[in-house]
């Protein structure tokens, strides 16, 4: 009698284990469901991380074609200083002669210029160097 108790209780743990093998399989199934779904929103939704991702390399592009613009100016201003091509700026009467110049339609693209000292414009009536017509193309 007591193998067939034995076989017995063995049966009913198995059908035990079975249903919460059942449960957990299906519980899992529905986090994982779940997890999917989560996933393919964030992914896919319009500002996902595809989305995100194509941003981030058009700003990358962007950032790097600024810096080697940026690089080749400061290249050419190095080679013009080095050259001389410097416009040197170190009087008030030197400073309106280059507003003048710039107002006539002179770029100075190319060209360096230095400020040599600082000059006192009070007491005068002062317009920017240059404009959306005649722009200055240069720091000074």
């Amino acid at each position: 009698m007591k193998i067939r108790e034995r076989i017995r209780t063995t049966k009913e743990k198995l059908k035990k284990e079975k249903g919460i093998t059942l449960i957990a399989l299906v519980i899992t199934i529905i986090v994982l469901l779940i997890l999917a779904g989560v996933t393919i929103n964030l992914t896919l939704k319009d500002g996902g991380i595809y989305k995100k991702a194509q941003i981030a390399v058009q700003n990358y592009a962007n950032a790097q074609e600024k810096e080697l613009s940026e690089l080749e100016q400061f290249d050419t201003e190095v080679d013009n200083i080095i050259n001389n091509v410097t416009r040197k700026i170190a009087s008030k009467e030197e400073l309106k002669k280059l507003a003048e110049e710039v107002k006539a339609g002179k770029t100075f693209e190319g060209e360096a210029v230095v400020l040599q000292s600082d000059i006192d414009l009070e007491g005068e009536s002062w317009t920017p160097i240059g404009n959306e017509t005649t722009p200055f193309m240069r720091n000074i």
